[in-house]
């Protein structure tokens, strides 16, 4: 008897801490970029479907420029509630090595989970007499600095990635940046751009229009999504490979038992049989990581990258 009633008073207590931890108010999804990009479709896939797990509304607020780190000082001032959380790339550290920043990544923002990681994407103007990445290379060494691309911004992975490859294969070209992907992809199309990076998931809408070629993808290897597209690893930059990585994170001084349940969900997420079938096929990998495993990636990735932007004059 006494045992039927504890059980009910267990469950019922279980149900009134998950309700105290999430209410019904909103969390708000900061994505630093300008709408339409892959961050922003990553952001949403997952937010939606963390929005059902808790049972709780989330709005996503655009905030971008400089390579994000607009959006990622606002989230890092927030109130540490679990309510302000930021969809960031891993140009969250990596653009802290070309600008001054009024917040420090390592110490401002908790990271929750690394969702996914992606090869970059280069797209070039069909126009352009280049069929692979040397002929890239060649090129651009006969047109010192006259080839323009476009990335997310000053400091993030796509620019430090372009970087790198500049700095292998000895050529230069001149780099336009963009509040996002979405901005920089309006220019490319109307012609006022060579080239644009980005990802195998962010190019799919654009693959059928005239002016677009993909030229190579910065994988180690080549991908099932686009077989016949080369890596730069195959080009005379050998071994070249380069990932950017999307995580979530939430202010300095976030309650551990948040950012750990919030963890799990977005791992269950993105490793879904829904999430997964609509992302991996495009070259995404999931990866929904604990936050220990998300801070080890960041803080790797700007030591890497670190020694490449060093060298930028």
């Amino acid at each position: 008897m006494k045992l039927r009633l504890i059980l009910p008073l267990l469950l019922s207590t279980a149900v009134s801490a998950q309700a105290d931890t999430w209410s019904k108010d909103p969390i708000k999804l900061v994505v630093p970029y300008s709408p339409g990009g892959i961050t922003d479709i990553l952001a949403r896939s997952a937010g939606d479907m963390l929005s059902v797990s808790l049972g709780v509304p989330i709005i996503y607020e655009y905030k971008p420029g400089n390579a994000g780190l607009v959006g990622a000082n606002f989230v890092a001032k927030s109130n540490p509630d679990g309510r302000t959380l930021l969809f960031a790339s891993n140009s969250l550290v990596t653009a802290t090595l070309t600008a001054k920043t009024p917040f420090d990544p390592f110490i401002d923002l908790v990271p929750i989970s690394l969702l996914t990681k992606s090869p970059g994407a280069i797209v070039v103007d069909k126009n352009l007499p280049i069929n692979n990445f040397d002929d890239f290379i060649r090129f651009a060494q006969k047109n010192p600095g006259k080839i323009n691309y476009a990335t997310s911004g000053i400091g993030s992975i796509t620019h430090l990635a372009m970087e790198k490859a500049q700095q292998e294969g000895n050529f230069t070209m001149t780099h336009v940046p963009y509040k996002g992907q979405s901005d920089a992809w309006k220019d490319f199309l109307g012609g006022r751009l060579d080239a644009v990076v980005d990802t195998p998931a962010g190019i799919e809408k654009y693959l059928t229009h005239k002016n677009v070629k993909v030229l190579a993808f910065t994988a180690a290897q080549r991908l099932e999504y686009m077989p016949n597209v080369q890596t730069l690893a195959e080009s005379k930059i050998k071994g070249f490979e380069a990932y950017g990585g999307f995580l979530v994170l939430a202010p300095k001084g976030t309650p551990d038992k948040i950012v750990n349940e919030l963890s799990e969900k977005l791992s269950e997420i993105v490793n879904s049989s829904s999430f997964r079938s609509k992302f991996n096929s495009l070259g995404m990998i999931s990866v929904g990581s604990t936050p220990n495993q998300a801070q080890v990636f960041l803080k790797t990735e700007y030591e890497t990258w670190k020694k490449v932007a060093d060298k930028i004059h």
